[in-house]
């Protein structure tokens, strides 16, 4: 995993306090780089990861699908975007639909760390 940098997006548009628990449990299993991100306007979608957490922050379901929108449309088609939420949303379901970028959903902090390690795997495919 020391090949791979992932950006961490817990959409607060504030300064973070405490961050969670996920995020710490990704800073120490050996990734090259986690970034905590507040906005969407500090992500840098050549990274090989985007997590958008959704759990630690709630956002409005019209807010969640507007940020879907916009990730979704800005990432490189070399990255993958996983997207940390209880539950499916109608943004989600159509993102996995259209199968325009690689994308992946987890609902509990398990599952988000298997699916940020597998799809590691992935991008780093992607880029070969």
């Amino acid at each position: 995993m020391g090949w791979v940098n992932i950006d961490y997006l817990l959409p607060v548009d504030q300064r973070i306090n405490v961050l969670p628990r996920e995020y710490e449990f990704l800073k120490v299993r050996g990734f090259r780089e986690v970034n905590l991100r507040d906005r969407i306007d500090r992500l840098n979608y050549q990274n090989h990861i985007l997590v958008l957490d959704l759990v630690n922050h709630k956002v409005s379901e019209d807010k969640e699908s507007l940020i879907i929108k916009e990730v979704s449309a800005n990432l490189s088609p070399k990255s993958v975007l996983v997207i940390y939420r209880i539950g499916i949303s109608d943004a989600i379901n159509e993102l996995f639909k259209n199968k325009k970028i690689y994308s992946a959903a987890a609902n509990t902090p398990i599952t988000l760390m298997g699916t940020v390690i597998n799809s590691a795997y992935v991008a780093d495919t992607l880029r070969r």
